[in-house]
């Protein structure tokens, strides 16, 4: 995708903050790999809790107000960096899936399904959204 430096750090690490809290955190990256960098991871993390969230409503609402879900991670995002780095997070996420339980396979199909692609396709990102799909 050519993407700089600070968004392939920002991709490697970007599950450390939630998935090693008791280690680190946004300071100590901006410390050790720069303040760029750890606003990208920041992005990153809270657009995971805004995804979980939209998650939950898809099988309510099947998939009625996705497009409200996909404009306001557009809008929560001040780089859109990190929209990209998300968008390949979850291309990965997808290829690995058959690791996954069952009903966690469903969950993210539909996640990629109802918020992803379309992203992608939004994005002009068409190779991506045609694997997500």
């Amino acid at each position: 995708m050519g993407l700089d430096t600070d968004s392939i750090c920002a991709a490697l690490l970007h599950d450390t903050v939630e998935d090693c809290s008791a280690k680190t955190n946004i300071e100590t990256i901006s410390r050790l790999f720069g303040e760029n960098v750890a606003i990208l991871v920041d992005g990153l993390t809270k657009n995971d809790k805004l995804t979980r969230t939209a998650a939950k409503a898809i099988d309510e609402k099947q998939g009625e107000d996705m497009e409200n879900t996909r404009k306001m991670l557009l809008a929560m995002t001040k780089d859109i960096r990190v929209i990209f780095i998300k968008l390949c997070d979850r291309l990965h996420n997808m290829r690995t899936l058959s690791a996954k339980p069952e009903e966690k396979q469903r969950e993210k199909a539909l996640e990629t399904m109802y918020i992803f692609a379309p992203l992608a396709h939004r994005l002009g990102m068409q190779k991506i959204k045609h694997e997500l799909e």
